[in-house]
């Protein structure tokens, strides 16, 4: 996926971090990778955004895209492989 805006550096490093989390990304990863890319623009209320941000409203539609999808199965199997350690 390729995200531009000419202006909008945290916003777009806002809704990345906000897919990151979707994707079960540990928090420390994500903010160090929006970092890297807002450079000295970084805001803290961004990373608080995205800290606080709730993937449980967030409703995954049966038409996502194929990466997508496939990283969250391969997350549900190792959750259920590590439950039954």
């Amino acid at each position: 996926i390729m995200l531009c805006d000419s202006k909008g550096h945290n916003e777009v490093g806002m809704l990345v971090g906000c897919l990151r989390r979707l994707q079960n990304w540990n928090l420390n990863s994500i903010v160090t990778e929006y970092r890297s890319f807002a450079g000295s623009k970084t805001r803290f209320l961004i990373e608080q955004f995205i800290e606080l941000f709730d993937v449980d409203l967030v409703v995954i539609p049966g038409n996502a895209p194929a990466w997508f999808l496939a990283q969250k199965r391969i997350d549900e199997d190792e959750q259920r492989e590590f439950g039954a350690l």
